[in-house]
């Protein structure tokens, strides 16, 4: 017997905090080879990565990588065979037992940029061919695409609204190729409406970036003619808490908000404390099935409605114990068998849309998603951003650092326990927040840092000319930056020349061609602009100790991007711009420590006796907090031929990589078998 009741799973990825540096070092000198330095911006950013070694089991397979990242992705790998085989009985079943004549996706998955271009570059190194099987399983309706951003930004915490957008469309860019292949199987069952699903990092919206995400999704959908576009949002319950949890997980549910039609966007739910259970109980099949058809509702079922119960599951949740890609395959089994229909959050909401699945008279049930901006975030268990941010609002409407956390330690001589202070966030977005008003320039007058740069690139006058050639010019840079992604699809590597960007994209309305220290000069600020966005990486700030690997990862990110405006600006001869940028590196960065004092850390709570408890380095081959660390490496190697030799010393450019680990949230899991439990590393410095 069929049943009305679907559970609805999404999967997805966060893949960070293994980089240690970039592989190229730009040109100081512009009378060498400018066609070779040209020739490099046209490519895609290589980076040298933390030799940690560390392995897991899946299933029965032992998995091993030089680091965290290459373990994951290697991971990944067996998750696609996992779910290709589920594809061989899933599909018999369809046909046999739900009268289905094709695949019907029964999980969506968001796929992080980075981490689909590092899967394609693991290809490379193994010969394999993992990118183009997890297209075909998009291609045949195995698992649906969802639409997520790159750079795993917090989007309400972008304070600027241009960031937002430009996140926005990075991401619908870079997942054009795949929803086109979507697409295909779309058309081949009949459904041909592109209802897609976005998953926003870490779960994280509010209505103004809601409305942001609408009007741009609306756009792309026009300008690529896609077939009746629907957005579907995967929300956490606690967005919606006005609404009893078994009312709203099991309708079909519409944003309701001003500016909205009534329907307009489609929202999906999953209950935080059922899904954090799955990620972190790794709970046996039983105990799965009995708790998801727990969730039937005989009412609807007589009603004729199909209703649901949502699951959003981390991937990397599933490398913590050998049983959770097992279990993941034979949950998807046990329910077909039983009469569960699993499918994907957009395929649940198109056939409600086309009327394959009933629907009651109430649905689509408006809802108000949770309106508090992020300036409103109460302090306590109730905050939602506090945790990335370190602070919040208390009762009297001030900003406070969050409560004390803490972590265990694993030291030679035994486990060690932790408590710290959140002032380490506090100060580390301050100063992060500080360093992309400069550095990034000011979006609504293109003046400044690498938004002016590019302005005055442009050789246009009318505002809004130069606002349309930069916004055009920064979403054109995904080609170069993702270009592995894109060569797989419609695109070749002589279509990707960073020359014919700036003469056609950011020069258009100009009739003078660009000099080739000007194209140099507009790629190099391109790369620094998304440099930038990635050091917003919120994956270094979910941890509780600060000296960690992704925390090393993004402080080197932001230096990257002060690297390459200093030589943008050289390029130009904008000498004074250069120097202006070293020293607000200088301060910000190579002195994080002063950001105590620079930003009053005082004000928030912040004692200073904490402020230099939770710097202290974890590793024993550097008195330098984490930041200092990173930014002190990566400016000696890539400003030294700038000239800027008078602010290292001759060890600054070997400062050891080694980190803390993530000590509570990887150290506890059995089934990661590190080689160096004690830091995270190399045993040498």
């Amino acid at each position: 017997m069929l049943n009305r009741f679907h559970p609805v799973y999404h999967a997805y990825t966060s893949l960070a905090g293994s980089r240690i540096d970039i592989e190229r070092v730009l040109q100081p000198h512009l009378d060498e080879d400018l066609e070779e330095l040209i020739d490099q911006l046209s490519e895609p950013p290589q980076f040298f990565e933390r030799l940690s070694p560390v392995s897991t089991t899946v299933g029965n397979t032992k998995v091993k990588g030089r680091n965290w990242a290459e373990m994951t992705i290697r991971c990944y790998r067996e998750f696609g065979r996992i779910l290709t085989r589920v594809t061989v009985f899933l599909k018999q079943a369809l046909e046999n037992n739900y009268g289905e004549p094709t695949m019907v996706p029964f999980m969506s998955l968001a796929v992080d940029p980075d981490t689909l271009t590092r899967l394609i570059e693991h290809d490379y190194e193994t010969g394999e061919n993992s990118y183009g099987k997890l297209i075909e399983l998009f291609e045949n309706g195995v698992v649906a695409p969802a639409v997520t951003t790159p750079f795993h930004n917090i989007l309400p915490l972008l304070s600027r609204p241009f960031d937002r957008q430009l996140c926005i469309r990075l991401g619908l860019t870079f997942y054009a190729p795949i929803l086109r292949a979507y697409e295909r199987y779309l058309k081949k069952i009949g459904e041909n409406r592109m209802v897609v699903a976005f998953w926003a990092p870490e779960a994280m919206m509010t209505p103004e970036t809601i409305k942001t995400l609408r009007e741009e999704f609306a756009r792309f959908c026009a300008e690529r003619k896609f077939t009746k576009p629907h957005l579907v949002l995967l929300l956490d319950a606690t967005d919606a808490p006005k609404v009893p949890l078994d009312k709203l997980m099991k309708t079909w549910c519409a944003a309701k908000m001003p500016g909205l039609d009534d329907g307009d966007i489609s929202l999906v739910f999953r209950d935080p404390v059922f899904s954090n259970w799955m990620m972190t109980s790794h709970p046996s099949i039983k105990k799965i099935i009995d708790r998801t058809i727990a969730k039937v509702d005989g009412g609807l079922s007589a009603q004729n409605i199909d209703y649901t119960w949502s699951h959003f599951e981390s991937l990397e949740a599933l490398t913590q114990s050998p049983k959770g890609a097992v279990n993941l395959e034979q949950r998807i089994l046990k329910l077909c068998e039983l009469g569960y229909l699993a499918v994907s959050p957009d395929t649940f909401v198109r056939r409600k849309l086309i009327k394959r699945f009933g629907s009651g008279k109430h649905e689509p049930m408006g809802v108000k998603i949770e309106a508090r901006p992020p300036q409103a975030d109460p302090l306590g268990e109730q905050s939602r951003f506090g945790k990335w941010r370190g602070w919040a609002i208390d009762g009297a409407k001030t900003p406070r650092v969050m409560p004390n956390a803490s972590y265990v330690r694993r030291l030679s001589r035994g486990s060690q326990k932790c408590v710290v202070s959140p002032g380490w966030k506090v100060g580390w977005n301050l100063t992060r927040e500080a360093c992309v008003e400069f550095l990034g320039g000011k979006p609504a007058t293109m003046t400044g840092g690498i938004l002016g740069l590019l302005a005055k690139l442009t050789g246009v006058k009318a505002k809004a000319a130069v606002e349309r050639n930069v916004g055009a010019f920064l979403l054109r840079y995904a080609l170069i930056y993702w270009r592995e992604h894109f060569i797989q699809h419609e695109l070749g590597e002589a279509d990707i020349r960073l020359d014919e960007m700036v003469n056609d994209i950011l020069r258009k309305g100009c009739r003078r061609k660009a000099k080739p220290n000007e194209i140099a000069a507009a790629g190099t600020a391109a790369q620094a602009y998304f440099f930038l966005l990635d050091s917003g990486n919120s994956c270094a700030l979910a941890s509780e100790n600060m000296d960690q690997r992704g925390m090393f990862q993004t402080a080197m990110m932001l230096t990257l991007a002060f690297c390459n405006a200093v030589a943008a600006h050289k390029y130009l001869g904008e000498t004074k711009a250069a120097n202006e940028t070293v020293r607000v590196l200088q301060r910000e960065l190579l002195d994080f420590s002063s950001a105590y004092r620079r930003y009053d850390l005082a004000s928030y709570g912040v004692s200073q006796t904490a402020w230099k408890k939770a710097l202290a380095p974890e590793v024993s081959d550097s008195d330098l907090n984490v930041v200092e660390r990173a930014a002190r490496r990566t400016a000696a190697r890539h400003l030294t031929p700038f000239g800027h030799r008078d602010l290292f010393s001759a060890d600054d450019e070997e400062i050891s990589t080694n980190v803390g680990h993530h000590w509570s949230a990887e150290i506890a899991i059995p089934n990661y078998q590190w080689a160096n439990p004690y830091f995270c590393g190399v045993r040498e410095a």
